[in-house]
């Protein structure tokens, strides 16, 4: 009934609007702008669109039971592989066939259906609680191998010496073009003199040269050869023996930094065979990139690599088990001049993939960024930034590139789905900044400055308020203001809150309400094409995208606010999405580091959605030597055993990803470690535990459209702090705050609650029955409900946590450790509380609490004004801090005394679900050999899975020699259960 009504009211919506004056006047307008508005997955009832061409969807109908007969052939030989001669693996649900290896249902042969009794291909699906991959009836891994395209529309690489030798690839051009020409690029890498000769691009059809000077035997070859140089890339050129020298002084920060290539395009013949090729030396080792493409434009690439070590590396991960793999496929939007989407290099892509891994299931990761004719054709739909500069991508909320995009979408999977359905197991769509779905350029720029922005916005807060003036008014407090006067803040507006680093809900409605439809129109550009997705694979295919980056985007300049993935919940509701991805953190990440996640990961697995954390690890065979590079093959294998640890423990995914397509994987000794790490998965898959920490630390999104722009705030508590969190010394879960106030994660004894500023009375409520009972602890920061609708002030922090908190002045940032109390045990002297901005809160005891309130740690400078306190009740206990990073020591003695058991009493990382036990060592130095004691918390036999014996047996403790950084996996086998 919501939905109609919303029907009904859109309808209204478009018969006043046509006729009334206003900021918007066209019909067309509107129409548009419903589809954004009122798709809404919450439900299970969808509008495809509000047009001539509109069906409303009602998916809660019945509908008949399908037989489904499978002579398929059975996905992933030889999942298990043994881990010890006497392992003995038995469930009462499942059984592992040893000949196949395949998991499948014990009471019957027949398909496996899914939840609502419609077989799907492959899907996500609760079992026992935890969400699973099914592909083809059969419970899988999800374990994949990610490497970028490097062999079809990419460049080849050449690995240069003092020896001449001939560089070439071949290549079939899949369409004409005009636009055509050779580079051969320089960047990165390291300085060198290079020569070049013999340049050429022959059409085999026609035997026919196409490049023109490149044998450099005139001196016209000046008419035909061009130098560029650029971000930092210095060189020079001349001809000497009839070579081009070219000499690289500084390679710059991209490939592109030095680069050659002839001034004149040359035309490609649709179906037509070329050969590109140079002779190359130089008097340094270093790589060289060789390539045919558009010249301008899309920059798209039409020559191929088939040395590629991607395809290597899939053939090693395929020997490995790993046999579902991703790359991107190159761009297939269609050109102007033919309006024809060009699909032929995506087919290659899947071709040469299928050529090195025939029983290989694929992920297929694609952008639905448009061509240049495009972007030139409709400036008004790009993105627009705060120095009024024009962005390379269209706006997130333009209806021209979505219903253009849609169309190529569903072109491109009909033409998929057609050719390819049994090898291709889901989509992958990727947009927006390094693909990831934030907001383009937001390291560098304020975006959302654009018309679609301003209209969508319009129509946004039309939904919110039900088109009522009387809400409108009320919430803007605002007697005389109309939906007309709606429009986006300037970014100076953005970047000023009424309440110090807050926006004033009295004063500045407006900027929150921006704030949450910053977020919203990110997420709901992503799931209308998830949509999309769905309906033409007929739901029976994966939907995969990168989002929810909470914690990694708190650095961003101006927060993870305008991030754009602050929308979390809104994905997690979607019915359209199955996976959700993000990196690893690119903090914390090196040898002797965490490895924290993105993003409220654990909340990801509550809504039935498998998280993948991207294992993009600069190895010690990667060319990219910053963000964590590992410079050994020992410390690589930690990095990896480290790295999957963290997902084996919540029985999450992983691709191991070859970013740079390069090469950081090939390497068969790190693929033998990956297959034992997918022997010990396929073990924990047959009885699963699921996850449930005794430390929860919640995470409130929405909160943040309260704050204004920058990250003096977002960087310590989300992006920094994860590294203390992370070095407790137990294991740790990530969660929603709204899951928390939803009952729905699983019950802990100590809750972090990080940035929970705004909380209404219903989930003030909530939160008394949930965390003040059983000896709970929960730690509080910074302002806790200090904002709401109606105001912010500090009485609503005090009335929350019962702690009497007050605005305060005239203080700097410092603080230090008051003594007396066990939980500034190990901790002293002085530290910054991050808190440079206003508002700033503390602490000032009064006598009536002095029997319940013990001072932590107090302000530099002041004789009574507290920055961390604690207020200890019969049955609960709540911890304050004004300050934004509190040390590991301070969590690990509330953590004690919640009575969480803590495995190690030192600053090294444990992950563990009461099976699989991992330790990384991440105090000390590197080079050095540590002793660490691990306790238990019963009697166990300590077994080492990796390299296969036992190491304890019957212990409620072990110990340890660790390097720094090294991880060691464990299985914990409990003696109690042997013994019954």
């Amino acid at each position: 009934m919501k939905k109609l009504n919303h029907f009904f009211l859109c309808i209204l919506i478009l018969i006043y609007y046509s006729c009334e004056d206003g900021n918007i006047k066209s019909s067309d307008e509107l129409v548009q702008y419903t589809d954004i508005i009122f798709n809404d997955s919450a439900t299970d009832s969808i509008y495809s669109d509000i047009s001539e061409d509109a069906v409303y969807q009602d998916t809660t109908a019945d509908t008949k039971d399908v037989i489904i007969t499978d002579n398929e052939e059975i996905f992933a030989d030889d999942f298990l592989s043994d881990i010890s001669e006497d392992l003995v693996i038995s469930d009462s649900s499942y059984d592992i066939a040893a000949d196949q290896g395949f998991v499948y249902d014990a009471d019957s042969q027949d398909a496996i259906v899914s939840q609502d009794g419609e077989f799907k291909y492959a899907s996500v699906r609760s079992d026992n609680g935890r969400p699973e991959l099914f592909i083809n009836n059969t419970k899988t891994p999800p374990l994949i191998f990610f490497g970028s395209n490097t062999f079809i529309g990419s460049a080849i690489i050449c690995s240069l010496s003092q020896i001449v030798q001939v560089c070439e690839g071949t290549f079939t051009a899949v369409d004409s073009y005009n636009d055509a020409n050779v580079h051969i690029e320089l960047g990165l890498g390291v300085p060198a003199t290079v020569w070049i000769d013999n340049i050429e691009l022959i059409d085999l059809e026609t035997n026919e040269n196409l490049v023109l000077g490149g044998d450099f035997e005139t001196g016209e070859w000046q008419n035909y050869w061009v130098l560029f140089t650029g971000s930092g890339g210095e060189a020079y050129i001349n001809v000497e023996n009839n070579e081009l020298k070219l000499e690289v002084i500084n390679t710059g920060t991209q490939g592109f930094s030095v680069h050659i290539y002839q001034k004149k395009n040359v035309q490609l013949i649709k179906g037509h065979r070329y050969r590109v090729a140079a002779s190359l030396r130089a008097d340094r080792v270093r790589d060289a990139r060789l390539f045919v493409v558009q010249q301008g434009g899309n920059w798209r690439f039409y020559s191929n690599n088939s040395n590629s070590k991607v395809l290597n590396e899939l053939s090693l991960a395929s020997s490995s088990g790993i046999q579902i793999h991703s790359t991107q496929l190159p761009s297939f939007w269609p050109d102007e001049e033919n309006l024809e989407t060009e699909f032929g290099y995506a087919d290659q892509t899947i071709e040469t993939m299928i050529s090195r891994d025939n029983k290989g299931k694929f992920i297929l990761r694609f952008y639905i960024n448009p061509a240049f004719w495009w972007k030139n054709k409709y400036p008004d739909e790009m993105m627009k930034y705060e120095d009024s500069g024009t962005g390379s991508l269209p706006s997130v909320a333009s209806v021209v590139w979505r219903e253009d995009g849609e169309k190529i979408l569903r072109q491109f999977i009909r033409h998929i789905e057609e050719k390819y359905s049994e090898k291709i197991i889901g989509y992958h769509l990727s947009g927006q900044n390094t693909d990831e779905w934030f907001y383009n350029d937001s390291w560098e720029h304020m975006s959302g400055f654009e018309k679609p922005f301003s209209v969508a916005f319009r129509w946004f807060i039309r939904e919110k308020y039900h088109d009522s003036l009387t809400e409108l008014r009320d919430a803007y407090n605002n007697p005389l203001i109309v939906f007309e006067d709606i429009d986006i803040p300037s970014f100076e507006e953005r970047k000023s809150g009424g309440k110090g680093i807050f926006y004033d809900p009295e004063k500045e409605q407006l900027k929150i309400d921006y704030l949450e439809f910053h977020n919203f129109i990110m997420a709901d550009t992503i799931e209308n094409f998830a949509r999309i997705i769905k309906e033409e694979t007929d739901n029976q295919k994966l939907v995969i995208y990168f989002y929810g980056y909470l914690f990694e985007l708190g650095l961003q300049p101006y927060g993870s606010q305008f991030g754009g993935h602050q929308a979390l919940s809104k994905i997690l509701n979607s019915a359209y999405i199955d996976m959700i991805a993000s990196p690893i953190s690119y903090f914390d990440r090196e040898l002797g580091g965490s490895a924290p996640f993105m993003s409220a990961v654990d909340s990801i697995s509550l809504h039935n959605k498998i998280f993948i954390n991207e294992d993009d690890t600069r190895t010690y065979i990667s060319d990219d030597l910053g963000f964590g590079h590992i410079y050994t093959l020992e410390g690589t294998i930690w990095a990896h055993i480290r790295n999957f640890a963290n997902i084996l423990v919540r029985g999450m995914g992983t691709w191991w990803m070859d970013l740079g397509g390069t090469g950081w994987l090939n390497d068969e000794s790190l693929w033998n470690n990956i297959s034992n790490l997918r022997g010990i998965y396929l073990e924990e898959m047959t009885e699963p535990i699921l996850y449930r920490p005794e430390i929860a630390v919640i995470t409130d999104p929405e909160s943040l459209y309260y704050i204004s722009a920058g990250r003096d705030l977002t960087s310590p508590l989300l992006y920094y702090f994860r590294k203390e969190i992370n070095r407790i010394g137990a294991p740790v879960g990530y969660y929603l705050f709204e899951d928390l106030i939803a009952g729905k994660i699983p019950d802990a004894k100590f809750y972090i609650m990080l940035d929970t500023f705004s909380i209404n009375q219903q989930e003030r409520s909530a939160i008394d029955k949930i965390l003040k009972r059983n000896g709970k602890i929960s730690l509080w920061f910074y302002a806790p409900g200090y904002i709401d609708k109606k105001g912010a002030n500090a009485e609503k922090i005090s009335s929350l946590i019962g702690i009497p908190v007050k605005e305060i002045s005239n203080v700097n940032s410092y603080a230090k450790w008051y003594a007396g109390d066990m939980l500034v045990q190990g901790l002293s002297g002085e530290f910054d509380t991050k808190v440079s901005f206003n508002p700033k809160f503390g602490v000032e005891t009064l006598p009536e609490y002095n029997n319940v309130i013990t001072p932590l740690a107090q302000y530099i400078g002041t004789s009574d004004t507290f920055s961390v306190v604690v207020k200890r009740e019969s049955n609960y206990t709540i911890a304050y801090s004004s300050a934004l990073y509190l040390p590991s020591r301070f969590l690990r003695n509330l953590a004690e005394e919640a009575g969480v058991f803590i495995y190690l009493d030192t600053d090294d990382v444990v992950q563990t679900n009461g099976r699989w036990l991992s330790v990384t060592l991440t105090s000390g130095q590197e080079g050095k050999v540590y002793l660490r004691t691990i306790k238990l918390p019963g009697k166990y036999d300590i077994y080492d899975p990796l390299n296969r014996i036992y190491i304890a047996k019957n212990t409620d403790y072990f110990a340890l020699n660790l390097n720094f950084g090294e991880t060691k996996l464990f299985k914990l086998i409990n003696t109690d259960d042997l013994n019954r």
